[in-house]
């Protein structure tokens, strides 16, 4: 999966408030998710890492999650990647 964000010249501040903004139209399970994922990353310790796992049908903003994910996080400065398999 492509995040959108992976170039080298970030506006951390315009990252977060896209990120924010599209957290914002987020329907509730997703918003759960990226609660969840969100809390686990800040409460980590410095020998393990979270690993999510996010699952459905097609059609169900499973990418939009991601993408909101990636803008959240880079607004951060913190840099992640995102993985897709069948």
């Amino acid at each position: 999966m492509f995040c959108p964000l992976q170039s080298k010249n970030i506006n951390k501040e315009e990252e977060l408030r896209f990120g924010q903004e599209m957290y914002e139209t987020l329907n509730e399970a997703q918003r759960s998710a990226v609660d969840k994922i969100l809390g686990a990353y800040h409460r980590r310790s410095a020998t393990t890492a979270p690993c999510f796992f996010i699952d459905g049908p097609g059609g169900t903003g499973k990418t939009y999650l991601y993408n909101t994910l990636c803008y959240l996080f880079k607004g951060q400065g913190v840099s992640g990647l995102t993985v897709a398999s069948q």
